[in-house]
């Protein structure tokens, strides 16, 4: 008999994922939960009468996965192990380093018909969770949202006319995602900082990103799924740890963390801008500035959304494992 199961791609750390879960186990739904170091091998691909059939073996787990019990894929983060023992590392030298090539291109074709035809009903993107933040704010200005002016740059003299373009106040961030460097079981993150002019000695450095910093009102993370936004406003400027970046938490003083209804015209741009790249989810941050301007940041794909479901009594864990059953 055929049994209805949501697959789930995470990672072993990730709490949201576990709190979804929590609210499938109480609704009684079959899951297989995939973490990015679960090793997978792909059995078989077969195409009969225009519907693909997978079957996929987590190898390390020793469970077989059919697609055609699957009918959600949730792709919540991680990445896919996907691996064949017989031709993955074939030593050394230029014939090795070629044919390696060739196998994990043909491993990457897979992956992408993995992520298509695994299920018809999917939240979440494995192939879309890594969107080039430059590119997002050219789509967001074009659609008519403000965004913080921005330059990158490796030449001193471009920055200093930047940073003198903006009276004194500019901050600088990652291009790409944060990186995490774990050095003596210690953490490390990228935050945005705040550049003053004595940061601003070599003439010539590694391209860089620069933006004005906007006097906030207040911050806004606002989770999108299902084409509503559930929005907190965050009063991080009350803090001087917290003004320029709130992930750098102050676990004595948190921030203040209210519900907050984004107006229409604000909602309907969003609304087009997560059409446009193609998400059905994802964290979206925004700035309130003094003169009540909505600058938008950025959107992850993959951002966490506790900190906006728990302080204003969201639900959101709920209101996924509902979307992934209905």
């Amino acid at each position: 008999m055929k049994r209805n199961k949501v697959l789930i791609l995470s990672t072993e750390t990730d709490q949201s994922t576990n709190d979804v879960i929590d609210w499938l186990k109480v609704k009684k739904v079959d899951y297989i939960r995939l973490n990015d170091t679960d090793h997978i091998i792909l059995e078989k691909y077969e195409l009969v009468n225009s519907k693909p059939r997978i079957l996929l073996s987590v190898v390390n787990r020793g469970i077989l996965i059919d697609s055609d019990e699957i009918v959600f894929f949730w792709y919540r983060r991680g990445v896919f192990r996907m691996k064949n023992k017989s031709f993955y590392d074939q030593g050394k030298g230029s014939f090795a380093t070629h044919f390696n090539r060739f196998v994990n291109d043909e491993l990457d074709r897979l992956l992408f018909v993995v992520n298509n035809s695994i299920a018809n009903q999917k939240l979440g993107n494995y192939l879309n969770n890594d969107i080039n933040k430059i590119e997002v704010l050219e789509y967001a200005q074009n659609i008519g949202i403000a965004v913080p002016k921005t330059i990158i740059t490796t030449k001193k003299e471009e920055l200093i006319n930047f940073f003198h373009e903006n009276n004194g106040d500019i901050i600088s961030k990652c291009i790409s995602n944060s990186p995490q460097i774990k050095l003596n079981e210690k953490s490390f993150y990228s935050l945005t900082a705040k550049v003053i002019k004595e940061d601003i000695e070599e003439e010539f450095f590694f391209p860089s990103l620069f933006q004005e910093n906007i006097n906030k009102h207040f911050e806004i993370r606002s989770f999108y799924l299902n084409n509503k936004f559930y929005s907190s406003a965050i009063f991080s400027q009350n803090n001087n740890k917290t003004t320029i970046d709130f992930r750098a938490y102050d676990r004595k003083k948190p921030n203040r963390v209210i519900p907050f209804i984004l107006p229409i015209k604000i909602k309907n741009q969003l609304r087009d801008l997560m059409v446009k790249l193609n998400l059905k989810t994802g964290s979206i941050d925004i700035i309130v500035s003094k003169d009540n301007c909505y600058y938008f940041l950025e959107v992850n794909p993959i951002g966490q959304f506790g900190q906006v479901s728990r302080p204003c009594n969201y639900y959101l864990e709920e209101a996924i494992a509902n979307y992934l059953t209905n």
